[in-house]
């Protein structure tokens, strides 16, 4: 391996490094009151090495939540691209968000901040991004579904959002895998 390739590895490392430090204290404080200061001391790095990876507090928040929000929607991709039952697909869905999110919890207080406010979904190049890494399931779940299905989409997409945010708010896992369960219940039913 050369010198080129060893400090490519090193930058790739060091920039993994500082956003594995800025969940966490973006996680724990919250947008507003996180400073780079913090991210650095977390990640053991001095300030300007943050700054030269990333110009500002919002560019590293964006691109840490872009680069989340991509890795789920592609692990919820791979999924159900095998599925063709539109409630296959959506159980599937639902246990996939639960496990990923009851193992990365701190990752809800990011996208659903509810007092932990953050510029990034205020962004409209930013909603561009993740519609963008969003296509791939959405192109998915619509081939299966049809148009017609809009609103048990909405209606699913919706019951996700309340579920995060009850898991962001620290609610016991057992009820939530219970809400899950006559959810799925509800659905069966449902575009026969």
């Amino acid at each position: 391996m050369g010198i080129k390739e060893r400090k490519d590895r090193e930058r790739t490392a060091r920039k993994q490094a500082i956003l594995q430090a800025a969940i966490k204290v973006f996680s724990q404080k919250g947008y507003e009151r996180t400073n780079m200061e913090e991210i650095a001391e977390e990640a053991e790095l001095s300030k300007g090495i943050i700054y030269y990876y990333f110009d500002s507090k919002e560019e590293l928040f964006k691109e840490l939540l872009l680069g989340e929000t991509a890795n789920y929607y592609q692990q919820a991709y791979e999924t159900v691209s095998h599925l063709t039952d539109y409630r296959e697909i959506l159980a599937a869905l639902l246990d996939f968000h639960f496990t990923y999110f009851s193992r990365r919890r701190e990752l809800l207080s990011l996208i659903f901040p509810y007092g932990k406010s953050s510029p990034a979904f205020l962004d409209e190049e930013f909603k561009s991004r993740v519609e963008e890494v969003r296509q791939p399931l959405s192109k998915k779940i619509n081939q299966v579904l049809g148009e017609k299905a809009q609103p048990l989409l909405d209606l699913f997409w919706s019951f996700i959002i309340g579920f995060s945010v009850k898991m962001a708010q620290g609610k016991e896992l057992n009820r939530l895998q219970e809400e899950i369960r006559v959810f799925k219940e509800m659905t069966k039913g449902v575009l026969k």
